[in-house]
């Protein structure tokens, strides 16, 4: 097949034809997938949202961890929707599908050519399938600050800046750290845009744009610098936020040392004896004969059972390959070594190695696109489609976000629509030696995929993947939203509308929603110690007092443990809580409070 470009690029209608297969096709994704989408952290925006619909207001009733537009949207959305979960991925779907379709016009300007557009853009269609829809405002905004600022390279006017300038405002709301990002490409588009044009290079022309960009970012951000001077204050609310940062960026390039196809699809071999700490839940089919068989079957010494109803157990060898027998008698496992199992069994390459071969090849394109840009440069570049000055500011921006984001090798979803894209430049090149390359490049990355994909929802039967596709869209539509998780239904029935819960634990992002209460004490992120200083903690303090808060459960560790770095709010919680009997601590209910019934067969009190 022939893909080298064409100088005149592809016509206006085949280009809208191409953006649209790739819209069409990453939807057909989405939908097929989003029965492995309902889960917690794609909830990140909801408590936030909860809380606007309860009309707690911001900053005051809660201090939202730095998404405040997202919150707003999220409400929105589920406004919109009656309340459903379907309300949410659609607005998740929706940023996923702009960013693609943003993504491939890069793809078809840089690369002049359907063709290897088509061809690149396999991949992350195919990535989609594992790609987290919380990701959904970076798969959007990191390839539209592009798109905006080749405009403003090809034609650097005050209009465009003010866009720029418009564009960023909107990221750093969504998400606060996206206004670095987006910022430094603006930079970056201002200085690319007065190479070639020397009357932009005028004193006048260039306040003319920064006034624009600084001005149209002022507006935007107005509101919410009113909302937050008036009542954390900004220098308050920065270093506050500042706190949740995690992770250590600049370490993705380090994997590069590591290049190795033959590593990547080699099958793994199993690893010698170990013990290790396992933790499961029974399924519902295996009775208390059956899981006593089962136990001495595969040597599980029990340790403890949890409040969640999760048996631990200690086990002499987690690589033996006898307890993939086990696997469908078991659910919501920890410790185990599932996936490596499977992998040697079906002489499969590890889904680790081919997941980081993805992520190498992804970090190798900002690279190639400042080597082209570097090339293009020295060798006469004109202006137009393409050129250096485009590819040197997508380039740097996929730099910069590599370095930042990929702290470990699945984020690579999160640049994996605009890297391909603009590597469909590479497989277009008018060089054989390049495009055999890339070709060959390609290929063991759509491999990788494949594999990383296994056991997806995507590998199922039609038959059955249409049977999940309706089941899961009517979990979408249901009302009232819900999970199948008992205790969450507990806090729904059991409190009343203008109730709070105090929610803790790692991951309880999905909590207050499937509630349908907004949350205690302003935060959940107790488990991080976030705004655990005195004075924060006494603001949090007072809204748990003022706040009519029934319930406190925890997801992970009980209630108490999680505010070890709040000691007077802990002593609080000692002292007008208890925990409910056979809950281990994760559910706790205030004693100042009359129970008017009860829930459930172990009758937890309700406070209705």
């Amino acid at each position: 097949m022939h893909i080298s470009a064409d100088n005149a690029g592809p016509s206006p209608a085949a280009h809208r034809r191409t953006i649209i297969a790739i819209i069409c096709a990453a939807a057909i994704v989405l939908t097929f997938t989003a029965s492995s989408q309902i889960f917690d952290s794609n909830f990140y925006a909801m408590t936030g949202a909860v809380s606007l619909l309860a009309r707690d207001r911001i900053y005051r009733d809660f201090f939202e961890p730095g998404v405040p537009l997202a919150a707003y949207t999220a409400a929105a959305a589920q406004a919109l929707s009656g309340y459903r979960l379907i309300g949410e991925f659609v607005r998740q779907w929706l940023f996923i599908l702009a960013g693609f379709g943003i993504a491939s016009h890069l793809g078809l300007r840089i690369s002049r050519s359907t063709a290897a557009t088509l061809a690149m853009m396999t991949i992350p269609l195919l990535l989609l399938a594992v790609t987290p829809i919380y990701h959904h405002d970076k798969l959007f905004f990191f390839p539209l600050i592009v798109w905006v600022g080749w405009r403003y390279i090809d034609q650097p006017t005050a209009r465009l800046a003010a866009l720029c300038g418009c564009t960023t405002a909107i990221a750093f709301l969504f998400r606060h750290d996206y206004g670095v990002y987006l910022g430094a490409a603006s930079v970056g588009a201002f200085l690319l845009g007065r190479v070639t044009v020397p009357a932009r290079r005028l004193p006048r022309a260039i306040m003319r744009d920064v006034a624009a960009y600084v001005v149209a970012l002022l507006l935007v951000l107005a509101p919410w610098l009113i909302a937050v001077e008036g009542t954390e204050g900004v220098l308050e609310y920065a270093r506050s936020r500042a706190q949740l940062r995690q992770g250590q960026p600049g370490i993705a390039y380090a994997s590069l040392l590591q290049v190795n196809p033959i590593h990547t699809f080699t099958p793994p071999s199993l690893p010698p004896p170990r013990s290790a700490a396992v933790v499961v839940s029974w399924d519902d089919t295996v009775d208390e004969r059956l899981q006593r068989q089962l136990e001495t079957r595969y040597a599980l010494r029990l340790v403890a059972r949890d409040g969640r109803g999760r048996w631990h157990y200690e086990l002499p060898n987690v690589f033996d390959m006898r307890l993939l027998d086990l696997e469908p008698y078991v659910n919501d496992t920890e410790g185990f070594q599932w996936d490596l199992l499977h992998d040697v069994r079906g002489k499969l390459p590890v889904r680790e190695n081919v997941i980081a071969w993805v992520q190498q090849m992804a970090l190798l394109v900002p690279l190639a696109l400042f080597a082209a840009g570097a090339y293009q440069w020295t060798h006469g570049n004109r202006p137009g489609p393409g050129d250096a000055r485009h590819l040197l500011l997508a380039g740097g921006l996929l730099f910069v976000v590599d370095v930042a984001l990929l702290r470990q090798a699945s984020y690579v979803v999160i640049v994996a629509p605009m890297t391909a894209a603009l590597s469909a430049r590479f497989l277009a090149s008018h060089t054989m030696a390049i495009r055999v390359c890339v070709m060959i490049l390609t290929m063991l990355t759509l491999i990788a995929t494949l594999f990383w994909m296994r056991g997806g929802p995507l590998y199922q039967p039609p038959s059955e993947l249409i049977r999940t596709v309706r089941g899961t869209f009517m979990q979408l539509v249901a009302s009232p939203p819900d999970r199948g998780n008992l205790s969450l239904q507990y806090l729904r029935e059991c409190t009343v509308p203008g109730d709070h819960v105090l929610v803790a634990g790692g991951t309880p992002l999905d909590v207050s929603y499937y509630a349908h209460r907004p949350i205690g004490g302003g935060q959940i992120n107790w488990h991080y110690g976030w705004r655990s200083d005195p004075a924060h903690e006494a603001e949090s303090l007072a809204l748990l007092q003022r706040q009519s808060v029934p319930i406190a459960l925890s997801t992970e560790d009980p209630v108490l443990d999680n505010f070890k770095s709040y000691p007077r709010i802990r002593a609080y919680l000692a002292t007008y809580y208890a925990p409910i009997d056979g809950t281990d601590g994760f559910i706790m209910v205030d004693t100042r409070r009359r129970p008017t019934g009860s829930f459930g067969l172990m009758r937890f009190p309700c406070f209705r």
